[in-house]
Order: structure tokens, then C-alpha cells, then sequence
């Protein structure tokens, strides 16, 4: 508790310099703000406790308010949008487990901040809003109760089928640069390697959107499962039988793509000098080790999604607590304590329904 509490004073203060230091005259390459702002912003992640409404929203405004900070914005498309958008992407996680919706300023932010992206980029800033679409709708599904026949229930329903549609064809318009490869590569570690396979990213940046972006889906569609089960008269007209095997479909393909694409985003001990360079994307992350965290929850979100076989919640857990011991990252373990919370429920359950898929 007391490390906490100074933890927490020193962010204070790092907020208060790092706002000081963005300002002219003293304004650093974006590189450098960039990555001090996002360190920042990701504080609330890694800290290894349980979010509360009070500190996500600290979180948010200190984000923010540097984000005005940021004063004289260039006035052409440069690729320095990539560390200011991973701010963006860096709220997502926060909110989404405080059940907040996105602070006013994000649309306006990323409205502005898309007319300085580069072509290449695009389809970054168009995930971002579909993201925020989700925060918006899952902190009403936290906030308020959602019963079968209510108006407001068959509104939620439709909100998410309107994302599902939006996030697939988000996905099928990709082209080009983010277009990845599958690699068969049965020679390495399996347990830094999921089921003998990694993929080939064009850089870190195209790597951690499609991350992004699966954890997203993953979400959208466990929700839609969620709540068509426990609402069977408002989604009886919305959600038909197919429609729900065809959801657990994509949470699988998605759940599997997330745990092949981990050897991208982290350096597994497992994973010598020659093995760690062959699966590693070129650069361009934007955001340094800022990026782990986020990967903790997506490995988190995979393992413990609805349908999922038994193997991938245990390579999942297994990766995380190779994390933890590692590098004694805090969060890791708050990862490790819920998955394993998931295991106690499907075994309580009785090993039936789609929560047990294979287990």
C-alpha cells in the first residue's frame, strides 16, 4: 500500500514535468515526447491492481491534458501520428475494465490528428473509432441493467451486431502493408511458439493494431453471446443459431491469431539470439515496451474467451507467467490471478455450455 501511494505521487509528478517540459521552448522530438507521454498514460495499466472509476479517469484527463500540451501540431501527414494515435490506443484497456465510456475530446482528437496520417495509416485511425464505438457500448452494458424485453437491451443487441459487421469488413479491406504471413516454424520452442506457428507482420506498428483489433472482436462478439443467452426475447428476432455458431467461430480463429502473433510483441527466453531475430517484425512500434501490458491483456482476452480449447488458456497462462517470472511485472500476475479465477468458474459450472469449450 505504501509503494502504491508513493507510485502514485510520483506519476503526479512526472504528469506535472513531463506537461511542463512539452512546452515551448523547450519542446523535444515527438519520438521523445510521444514515448514519455505514453509511459504516462500507461501507468494505470501496469499497476497492478484493480482499476478504479477515480484513478481510470485521473488516467484519462492526465492523457489528455498533455495531449493539448502538444502546440505547434505539424501541418503535413508525418509518421510521428503513429506514437500520438498509441496514446489513443492506450485509453482503450483502462476504460473498457472500468466500464467508462471515452472521454468528449477522443473524437475530436482523432479527427484532427487523421488529417496528419500518412496513407499507410489509415486503417489505424478507422479501428480506433470502431475501438471507441465498443468502449462506448460496453460501459452501458457495465453500467446499467440490461433486461430481456427492455427496449434498451435490443438497442445494446444491435449496437454490437452493427460493430461485428463494421469490424469484418474493417478486416477485409486490408491491403498491401497489412497483409501478414503465416509461418510454419514446428522447430521452435512450443512454448514460446503456439502450435508450431508465427506470422510475419510488415512492421511492430501493423502487428499491435492487429492485436488491437482481434481483442476487439473477441469482445464484441463474447458480448453478443453474453447477452443473446441471458436475453433470449430481445434477440430472438436479432440473432438466429447460425449467427451464434458463427461467433464462436471468430473468437476462436481470433483467440488462435492473437497466441501465434505473441513472439512479435515479446522476446520469449525461450527464443535464443538467431530464433528471437527470425520471428521478429521490423520496427516502428511507436511505443517501446509501453506495448507489453496491453499484450498481457490480449493473451488474457484470448485465453479465457467463450469456446476457446483448454491448450490455449494453458499456453496463454503459461507465456504470462514466464512474464511475470522474467521481468516481475505486477500486472502479469494480476493476469495470472484472473485466469485462473475463469478456470475456477468453468469448473464450477460443470464443464458444460460454450464457456467450456474442450475443457
Amino acid at each position: 500500500m505504501e509503494m502504491m501511494a508513493t507510485a502514485r505521487e510520483k506519476y503526479g509528478s512526472a504528469l506535472r514535468e513531463t506537461g511542463k517540459l512539452i512546452r515551448p521552448p523547450h519542446t523535444p522530438s515527438i519520438d521523445v515526447t510521444m514515448r514519455a507521454v505514453v509511459a504516462l498514460a500507461m501507468f494505470e495499466v501496469v499497476k497492478g491492481s484493480h482499476h478504479s472509476t477515480g484513478t481510470v479517469h485521473a488516467h484519462v484527463m492526465g492523457g489528455a491534458a498533455l495531449m493539448r500540451s502538444w502546440c505547434p501540431m505539424p501541418s503535413a501527414p508525418f509518421a510521428g501520428f503513429r506514437a500520438l494515435l498509441q496514446l489513443c490506443y492506450s485509453m482503450y484497456i483502462p476504460l473498457h475494465v472500468a466500464g467508462m465510456p471515452m472521454p468528449p475530446d477522443f473524437y475530436d482528437w482523432v479527427s484532427y490528428g487523421s488529417q496528419l496520417q500518412l496513407p499507410i495509416d489509415r486503417p489505424s485511425t478507422d479501428l480506433a473509432v470502431l475501438i471507441a464505438r465498443f468502449v462506448e457500448t460496453s460501459s452501458i452494458i457495465h453500467r446499467h441493467v440490461i433486461s430481456d424485453g427492455n427496449p434498451k437491451t435490443a438497442s445494446v443487441l444491435q449496437q454490437l451486431l452493427d460493430l461485428e459487421s463494421d469490424l469484418a469488413s474493417w478486416e477485409a479491406g486490408l491491403e498491401g502493408d497489412w497483409i501478414y504471413e503465416t509461418i510454419n516454424a514446428t522447430h521452435l520452442p512450443p512454448n514460446a511458439v503456439f502450435e508450431g506457428e508465427y506470422h510475419k507482420y510488415h512492421d511492430v506498428w501493423t502487428a499491435r493494431i492487429w492485436n488491437y483489433y482481434r481483442w476487439a472482436r473477441v469482445l464484441v462478439n463474447q458480448n453478443l453471446l453474453d447477452l443473446t443467452n441471458k436475453s433470449p426475447v430481445s434477440s430472438l428476432s436479432l440473432v438466429s443459431a447460425a449467427a451464434r455458431d458463427h461467433y464462436l467461430a471468430t473468437i476462436r480463429r481470433l483467440a488462435r491469431d492473437t497466441l501465434v502473433s505473441a513472439p512479435t510483441h515479446w522476446r520469449h527466453p525461450a527464443l535464443d539470439g538467431p530464433a528471437q531475430i527470425t520471428v521478429e517484425s521490423p520496427g516502428g512500434g511507436g511505443a517501446g515496451s509501453a506495448g507489453l501490458p496491453a499484450l498481457l491483456f490480449h493473451l488474457k482476452v484470448a485465453g479465457c474467451a467463450p469456446g476457446v480449447p483448454k491448450q490455449y488458456w494453458e499456453w496463454a497462462l503459461g507465456v504470462i507467467q514466464t512474464i511475470w517470472g522474467d521481468m516481475g511485472m505486477l500486472h502479469a500476475r494480476s493476469m495470472m490471478e484472473a485466469m485462473r479465477a475463469h478456470e475456477d468458474t468453468v469448473l464450477r459450472s460443470g464443464a458444460a455450455g460454450i464457456l467450456a469449450y474442450d475443457w
